[in-house]
């Protein structure tokens, strides 16, 4: 049965916590006040690092899929480029400037010439060298192997190839596909592998894909939003997907989930994180910020410095 029938694509909009507040201490107290109740509510949330954990080394570096594992992600997203010679290589531009000391589009370059280069600290530009090399999309397969799911981002393209990496190392299942491809060219792709893990992007304009997964049922929907009123959104058919799938929520920047954004939650974690567990039915936030949602969830259990306003014990 189609999920759209009865739907009501025109929804209301959705009420939020503590994002009218003003007061720093409203939202402080209010903040406080959850933190007991909230651990065990979310006990079952996994994390997505973007381009693994950037804040503490290079993006899209080996070392930042060990630092994003060891404090805490469940999945490490990761951006996949093809080399001059048909190897797979990560990184998130189409070229090398701003993350390396070199230049050039990364399809124009060897792999010996791009392991040449050395990749800049953080999310490079003006950021200092590292010894960091950049890695190929096997080594990022062998660091992340029985320990996490990695999220290929810009993969669908070159698809058959990511598939032959995964599959000679025998780590199909880690590797998460994403795409908002027609449904019929994703499930000729599924067909191939039951234990291919696949996420579809969800936005107002493509609504009608959902019921175009007659064969196969994503791992995941991830739900993209400017606004609140709009259709994707819509909680009986967010519901609804969730009965069988993940819900992917990205909180990295403004436009991606509306204003649930890593900078609300630092302010306050109930209008940001929460916000998008309770409302939208998120089971997975991608984050930028992967140490502070980490001890969020844990409560700051672990956490020596209790930074994160939730976890405050007055």
């Amino acid at each position: 049965m189609s999920l759209l029938i009865g739907i009501n694509t025109a929804q209301a909009k959705i009420p939020v916590d503590g994002i009218e507040q003003n007061s720093k201490c409203q939202v402080e107290y209010k903040a406080t006040n959850h933190c007991n109740s909230h651990c065990k509510k979310n006990e079952n949330i996994m994390i997505a690092s973007h381009r693994g954990d950037w804040r503490n080394a290079p993006e899209n570096s080996i070392a930042a899929i060990e630092s994003a594992i060891s404090h805490g992600a469940d999945i490490v997203e990761i951006d996949i480029r093809e080399t001059a010679d048909g190897q797979l290589v990560l990184m998130h531009d189409s070229n090398v400037d701003r993350m390396t000391d070199g230049t050039g589009y990364i399809s124009m370059l060897t792999l010996s010439q791009l392991q040449s280069l050395r990749l800049r600290l953080l999310q490079g530009g003006e950021t200092q060298l590292t010894e960091h090399k950049v890695p190929t999309f096997k080594e990022a397969i062998a660091a992340a192997k029985g320990r996490v799911i990695i999220n290929l981002d810009k993969a669908w393209e070159i698809r058959e190839k990511v598939y032959d990496d995964l599959k000679s190392m025998d780590a199909v299942s880690i590797g998460l596909f994403k795409s908002n491809a027609n449904p019929d060219e994703v499930q000729e792709f599924l067909d191939k592998d039951d234990s291919i893990l696949y996420m579809h992007k969800l936005r107002e304009d493509n609504l009608s894909h959902i019921d175009g997964f007659d064969r196969h049922t994503p791992y995941a929907w991830e739900i993209g939003f400017e606004t609140l009123t709009e259709p994707q959104i819509n909680a009986e058919l967010v519901e609804s997907l969730a009965q069988e799938s993940a819900i992917w929520i990205n909180s990295l920047w403004y436009g991606q989930a509306a204003g649930f954004t890593d900078e609300v939650a630092h302010l306050d974690p109930i209008s940001g994180w929460q916000n998008v567990i309770d409302h939208f039915s998120a089971t997975i936030i991608q984050t930028d910020n992967v140490v502070e949602l980490d001890q969020w969830l844990k409560c700051g259990k672990d956490r020596k410095k209790k930074t994160i306003r939730a976890c405050i014990q007055l």
